[in-house]
């Protein structure tokens, strides 16, 4: 045999007896399936999302990418490498004839690195936890929040309706600045409600309570009334109008130079009354009401990137609470005003008419008897006026009878039992009292003040027990919802009675400070009655010592025919009145303030008030009762609709009746000007 041949086949013999090092363990078919799956993987991301985070999963939009080194997700690749795949070793032989006959055979090995599939490298979404949009978190929370809040929520202090884009600027809006702008007495002269509450949301309130239409009824059944009764005084008012305004036209200057003796005189003969008080309280907190927007802080909660896994639940709940009693918060009376703060003004009676009441109080204490000129000017004046609505209350509107019944009606209402008296009937303990009141400015050394001045006479009972009527006094400042002083919202003489669950105490025995939730609805019956004549009803609920729960009512009577003229053009005498005589006291070096108590109070008391009351006074007492069972029935809902409207716009337009209604605030000082003593007081001096 030759001798390459026999070198092959021993090549051959031992190469069939080589092994391997290492072996693959998948075959290029499993690579293939790899692949396919990872394709599926890719294309498949998943996404949870709750309490406003949403965790992804493998998502290269929204976590970005890594790199990996995984069969499952890249499938495989193919390789040769000694290291990994292993390797083929190869052993040569070959013979080399060194004689004719003597052969010899040399062999060699060699060793060849293998190939191999493993797994394959490649890209794939991250996994991440990310923040939901703020619409998204503020859809959830509001989801999770029961209704009418719900609602309260979506229509107040959603992104939609506060026109904002992050929760930073939605906060600014529902934040403003607390700033309100007074005069130089201290008198707000505008009162702020935020524009981010939108119309919306004061609506959504009104309608849930069904407030609106009660309202409506309530006011359009007395402005009904009252154009009723006065339409019949049509002919009455057309003959005597002429007559009755050249009545109260006269002799002005007469009266206010007939006040000077007081306001050049000395006033500190007596001994002046001390005000312990003169500013409303701290606490409980009172004055200028207004409503000032606030997301309670729930829009800070919102800080989306500090939600993470480990607590996205607790502050997606502390979020969710807020909001929820921000919904949930209520304002005057207990109505609601979801995301409005009830804020206060405070007020404190002007340093010159503290000075001045201390020393009007100080003359009521020395009694009728005076010898003093300026003191018994001063008790004459008022005490002429109260004397002439003392008949007025008592026989002719009988006041504690009407109280009486009201009270009867209120219990046969709401089913209550009560142990009915003949004097004080279905309550023991109540008050009631009915005020002549007029806009006046007084002149000042430093300008002039305006405000509503009124003088009538307190009833009522106190444990069961009558108590003697008293004279009152009272001071009111305040703003229509155009941020006007209430003497520039009419001039005439509106006759008012208010209505206590209480008998009032007063402060010392003599003085007491309030502040009331003010509302008007006012209709021009030129048309009607074919004279410039407007019927109103201001409707005024008092607010402390407790916002939430009226503790007086009081509203205006229209005095109707001929008075109701009578007493538009007797307010605007007795305006001129009180400025000339003030402005004639102050540059006299004299008090401006009694100047015009003692002026108009004159003027009242010579202006024939008394009979064109008494010829009034059947219109009066029906249009009494008509109106005093309607609040006391309705006065919550009277708020409701009032609330509803921003104190900062002039005017609501009532759409359902064209019926105009204003709201506003205001403080009242009321003082008891009974000489000597002021009954039914614990401390009376």
């Amino acid at each position: 045999m030759p001798a390459f041949r026999k070198a092959v086949l021993v090549a051959f013999l031992f190469s069939a007896v080589v092994g391997t090092k290492f072996r693959s363990n998948s075959s290029d078919s499993d690579g293939v399936e790899a692949g396919r799956s990872l394709l599926s993987r890719r294309d498949s991301s998943q996404r949870s999302c709750s309490h406003c985070l949403c965790s992804y999963f493998e998502d290269a939009l929204h976590c970005g990418t890594k790199w990996i080194k995984d069969a499952g997700h890249c499938g495989y690749k193919t390789i040769t490498s000694a290291s990994i795949c292993g390797e083929s070793v190869f052993k040569m032989c070959y013979t080399r004839r060194r004689r004719r006959f003597n052969l010899k055979v040399t062999c060699d090995t060699k060793s060849v690195a293998k190939s191999c599939q493993v797994p394959a490298e490649c890209q794939i979404g991250q996994n991440c936890d990310v923040p939901t949009s703020m619409f998204d978190c503020f859809a959830e929370v509001a989801s999770g929040i029961p209704q009418p809040y719900r609602g309260f929520l979506e229509a107040c202090a959603s992104p939609a309706s506060l026109s904002c884009s992050s929760p930073s600027e939605c906060a600014q809006k529902l934040n403003p600045a607390d700033q309100v702008a007074v005069d130089g007495n201290g008198v707000p002269t505008g009162l702020p409600l935020g524009s981010a509450i939108a119309q919306s949301c004061r609506e959504l309130v009104a309608s849930a309570f069904h407030a609106e239409s009660q309202l409506r009824t309530l006011a359009g059944g007395i402005i009904g009334n009252t154009a009723g009764k006065l339409a019949t005084f049509s002919s009455n008012i057309k003959s005597q109008g002429p007559s009755l305004v050249s009545q109260v036209t006269g002799p002005v200057k007469t009266i206010a130079n007939e006040a000077m003796n007081l306001a050049s005189g000395v006033i500190s003969a007596w001994e002046k009354f001390q005000l312990l008080e003169t500013c409303t309280p701290i606490a409980p907190p009172s004055g200028f009401w207004y409503m000032l927007p606030t997301d309670c802080g729930a829009f800070s909660k919102m800080t989306l990137n500090d939600f993470n896994p480990l607590n996205k639940e607790s502050k997606f709940l502390d979020m969710k609470n807020q909001f929820e009693n921000c919904a949930k918060k209520t304002g005057l009376l207990g109505f609601p005003t979801p995301f409005l703060n009830l804020k206060w003004k405070r007020f404190c009676l002007p340093d010159f008419m503290v000075t001045s009441m201390e020393y009007f109080l100080g003359a009521i204490n020395l009694g009728a008897s005076t010898t003093i000129t300026a003191a018994k000017s001063l008790i004459d004046g008022t005490q002429a006026v109260v004397n002439i609505i003392k008949p007025i209350a008592d026989s002719h509107l009988d006041l504690m009878q009407l109280a009486r019944e009201v009270h009867s009606e209120r219990h046969a209402r709401l089913g209550h039992s009560s142990n009915t008296t003949v004097s004080c009937g279905a309550e023991n303990n109540w008050g009631i009292d009915l005020t002549a009141n007029y806009g006046i400015s007084v002149a000042t050394p430093k300008g002039s003040v305006g405000f509503s001045i009124g003088m009538g006479i307190l009833m009522g009972c106190k444990d069961q027990q009558v108590i003697l009527p008293n004279a009152i006094l009272s001071m009111s400042f305040g703003n229509s919802a155009a941020g006007k002083p209430q003497v520039e919202t009419g001039s005439d003489v509106s006759i008012a009675i208010t209505f206590y669950d209480s008998y009032p105490e007063y402060l010392s025995g003599r003085y007491a400070i309030g502040a009331s939730l003010n509302i008007g609805v006012e209709v021009d019956l030129t048309n009607i009655i074919g004279v410039p004549v407007k019927a109103s009803v201001p409707t005024g609920l008092g607010i402390f010592p407790n916002p939430a729960v009226p503790s007086t009512f009081t509203f205006g009577v229209s005095a109707g025919g001929g008075a109701g003229l009578f007493l538009q053009q007797l307010g605007a005498d007795l305006q001129a009145v009180a400025s000339e005589a003030s402005s004639h006291a102050v540059r006299a070096g004299g008090d401006g303030l009694h100047a015009a108590i003692v002026a108009t109070s004159s003027k009242l008391a010579g202006s024939g008030l008394g009979e064109h009351l008494r010829e009034a006074a059947p219109v009066l007492r029906a249009e009494a009762k008509t109106k005093a069972v309607h609040i006391d029935k309705h006065k919550n809902s009277i708020a409701a609709e009032a609330l509803k409207t921003e104190p900062s716009s002039a005017l609501m337009q009532n759409k359902a009746g064209g019926l105009p209604v204003e709201v506003g605030s205001s403080v009242g000082f009321k003082f008891c000007i009974t000489p000597l003593t002021c009954f039914g007081q614990p401390q009376s001096r």
